[in-house]
């Protein structure tokens, strides 16, 4: 489903993160990207969602490189920054999934399945009816994870995804 090709990315001359990467993903795999701090793994998401396209070599979608058919691969993308978790301030966390997912065309039925498989973490629970402003960093965490499993993508990038989670409500 996803051919990296001769992947490289230099920040300078001599900081290399990718040299000559050549990888391929199947198809209904799941994959953990490990490594030193410093060591790509966030540029290399990057790359992947698109919104790093300062490298060489190809990478291809369904025999389509990403860079010629951006819009289509972007549409099978769900991408978690570690640093952004978005959202309205003012709005709860459940109105806030629930306008998100309406931009990205997912049914008002889908979120409420989706949601009702989550109802065993209490964290999540808690968040969905608080306003995001008074939400913890942990719980804009969640809200922020639960969204990006929402819909039919092809490709979920997740960044750092147990971060400000604590172990008991994950």
């Amino acid at each position: 489903m996803l051919n990296i090709e001769d992947l490289c990315f230099f920040y300078r001359e001599d900081k290399k993160l990718f040299n000559h990467l050549n990888l391929e993903l199947a198809s209904g795999e799941k994959y953990i990207l490990s490594g030193d701090n410093g060591s790509g793994k966030t540029t290399f998401l990057k790359i992947l969602s698109t919104l790093e396209n300062e490298y060489s070599g190809q990478i291809k979608f369904e025999a389509n490189d990403i860079k010629i058919n951006s819009n289509k691969y972007r549409s099978n993308v769900s991408y978690f920054p570690i640093t952004d978790l978005g959202g309205f301030e003012r709005l709860t966390g459940r109105q806030n999934i629930m306008l998100l997912a309406s931009l990205d065309l997912v049914t008002k039925d889908e979120v409420a399945s989706k949601i009702i498989s989550w109802k065993d973490n209490p964290l999540f629970e808690e968040s969905l009816d608080t306003p995001l402003y008074l939400c913890s960093t942990g719980m804009k965490h969640l809200l922020q994870l639960f969204r990006t499993t929402l819909g039919q993508k092809s490709i979920i990038l997740i960044d750092e995804p147990f971060r400000s989670l604590d172990v008991l409500n994950t």
